[in-house]
């Protein structure tokens, strides 16, 4: 297995993806929202651009989520199958992930598919997003949806 390495601090894409594993299973009994959205609601509160990796159901509900929380600092979404979204999603455009990273050099980018993690978070890396402007969202372990 290929292991891609952010040069800033060393970890690879795979055990980042481990960690986020770990961290949103760690109380799936929790009937109450988990620490995991609101530690992921305090992180994304504190970046400037945000763009949604995922332009299908579960980058919907993270875009409502935000919009919820008041956080209005989405570009745009991201998707490879973006020529499906001609009309946008919810005023946005949804662009390739090539041209997302092009416009938005210095956004942080939420991966929310959830299959194909590890592909998109490699697709990021290559294009040229630093590990630490990226995170995944998987809303069905926030508590919010059973």
């Amino acid at each position: 297995m290929d292991k891609i390495v952010s040069a800033k601090n060393h970890l690879c894409v795979e055990e980042i993806v481990e960690r986020i594993k770990v961290e949103t299973e760690r109380e799936k009994d929790d009937p109450f929202l988990m620490p995991y959205y609101f530690d992921f609601i305090e992180q994304v509160m504190r970046v400037k651009e945000i763009v949604i990796v995922g332009a299908g159901n579960y980058g919907r509900d993270l875009y409502k989520i935000l919009k919820q929380n008041r956080i209005n600092t989405v570009k745009c979404f991201a998707d490879n199958g973006y020529e499906r979204y001609k009309n946008g999603v919810y005023g946005n455009r949804v662009l390739s992930l090539t041209d997302a990273v092009a416009q938005n050099a210095g956004a942080f980018f939420v991966v929310t598919a959830q299959c194909y993690v590890m592909e998109l978070i490699r697709q990021l890396v290559r294009l040229g997003v630093d590990i630490d402007r990226m995170d995944c969202f998987i809303v069905v372990n926030t508590g919010m949806i059973l």
